[in-house]
């Protein structure tokens, strides 16, 4: 089975070799950083499918989590966890720019299931299956424009998006094949508000495989 790989940062020693030792048995390839500002060099370097920063880095999780957010691809959209003693993550947190939490303390079966939802799946097949009967030409253009179309989204779920909004985001989502984000976002254009965690989670994961596509590369 190929890992996926998880970047850990910020945590105490402790912490740091839970999560090694727990992960390290559940196919992921764990990567350790202990400084906010090696961060992003780390990200961009190992080009990890997760990152898990802990709270421990304090005033400084913003800056790193705004480092990767504002690099190039495939850093950039890679999803971004808080390992976190906090109630919830509330909206401050996604306005940082994190994909969701991971409380404290966590057993090891709760923090391998809670990570096994952030692994990478394969949205692109039928966009991927699009471009074999259409053409580069007319189907690249097209993933380009919904990839900042579904940034944009992503960017103001939860605040400024109207039922309008989610709905047509689903729809070109379910047209160009991305049939999971069609799902949950038409789920939340209906009301569905338990639905966003798997709307958040389903955009991010796509844009990550996006970026991560080589075909998809000239046009970003």
């Amino acid at each position: 089975m190929n890992l996926s790989t998880i970047l850990v940062g910020g945590a105490a020693e402790g912490d740091r070799r839970f999560v090694r030792d727990v992960l390290s048995g559940a196919d992921w390839h764990v990567i350790e950083t202990h400084e906010e500002a090696s961060l992003l060099v780390q990200a961009q370097r190992h080009r990890p499918d997760l990152i898990l920063l802990d709270e421990r880095l304090g005033a400084g999780i913003a800056n790193a989590v705004g480092a990767v957010r504002a690099a190039g691809r495939p850093a950039r959209s890679t999803p971004i966890l808080i390992f976190t003693q906090a109630a919830s993550a509330g909206e401050d947190f996604f306005l940082i720019g994190f994909d969701g939490r991971i409380a404290k303390p966590a057993t090891a079966e709760a923090l391998v299931a809670a990570l096994a939802l952030w692994r990478p799946v394969g949205e692109l097949t039928d966009a991927h299956r699009l471009i074999e009967t259409f053409g580069e030409a007319a189907i690249v253009p097209l993933i380009a424009r919904f990839r900042r179309q579904l940034t944009d989204a992503l960017n103001g779920l939860g605040t400024t998006l109207s039922p309008d909004e989610l709905h047509r985001i689903a729809g070109v989502a379910g047209t160009l094949g991305f049939g999971r984000i069609s799902a949950s976002w038409d789920r939340l254009s209906q009301g569905d508000a338990v639905s966003a965690p798997d709307a958040r989670r389903e955009a991010r994961l796509t844009l990550a495989q996006i970026d991560r596509d080589p075909r998809f590369a000239v046009s970003q």
